[in-house]
């Protein structure tokens, strides 16, 4: 409710400064709502279900219990490319530790 509220004053907002010619204030307004809009939560979908092949590489690795320098030799990548996709993969799946990456993709959602 308090999501939607917000997204009433953004638009009574830019409507006032585009009627105004306040294009200093219509730049902050689009700004920050772009900024509300970049915190909403993703959608949780079925796990794995947009992960790309290499995510899915790692994840396996993952729930094996290797390590990122492990996965990285493997896979021949640098260890923080590794990094790089355990955040989208934390991000995708709406984790935050490498056993729930695990957990997750065990899972018969």
């Amino acid at each position: 409710m308090l999501r939607r509220i917000c997204v009433e004053h953004f638009a009574q907002a830019r409507a006032l400064f585009e009627t105004c010619g306040a294009g200093l204030f219509l730049d902050q307004t689009a700004r920050e709502q772009r900024r509300m809009n970049a915190r909403r939560p993703r959608r949780r979908s079925a796990p794995g279900a947009d992960l790309t092949v290499r995510e899915r590489e790692i994840a396996k690795l993952v729930a094996v219990g290797l390590t990122n320098r492990e996965i990285a030799e493997r896979m021949y990548l640098s260890p923080r490319t590794v990094e790089a996709h355990l955040a989208r993969l934390f991000a995708k799946l709406g984790v935050a530790t490498r056993t729930a990456v695990a957990h997750a993709l065990t899972r018969p959602d």
